[in-house]
């Protein structure tokens, strides 16, 4: 990966956030989960998806709408062509506590160690 101009967090996200898609777990990202407003901007896991302000509950937390969007495409974009989407360290922040959450709740797995390896 080295030398390659791929951002090992990215692909990192990118790749947790395909594994949940696959596993059935992929956050619901388009519109607030429970009443469809496109006004969301916060994340819960236990809902597993984004929530409007009229919807929140305890377990949310923010995301930038850029987030948001980013997110989803990672998603739809093969692992191949990842190295061509761009992130903030805001998003890339906001990305690893999504995929930290999703998978701490829907899998039970608790704080995955061998993700701060892959960030090193």
């Amino acid at each position: 990966l080295m030398g390659t101009g791929i951002d090992r967090a990215i692909l990192c996200r990118a790749f947790e956030l395909k594994l949940a898609d696959l596993a059935g777990y992929s956050p619901h990202l388009h519109g607030c989960t429970y009443c469809g407003a496109e006004n969301s901007a916060a994340f819960s896991p236990r809902q597993g998806g984004v929530l409007c302000p009229s919807c929140l509950g305890a377990d949310t937390f923010n995301l930038d709408r850029g987030t948001i969007a980013l997110a989803e495409r990672m998603i739809e974009t093969p692992l191949n062509l990842i190295s061509q989407l761009r992130a903030s360290n805001r998003q890339k922040s906001e990305l690893a506590s999504l995929t930290a959450a999703l998978y701490a709740y829907h899998l039970e797995l608790g704080e995955i160690k061998s993700r701060h390896l892959l960030e090193e």
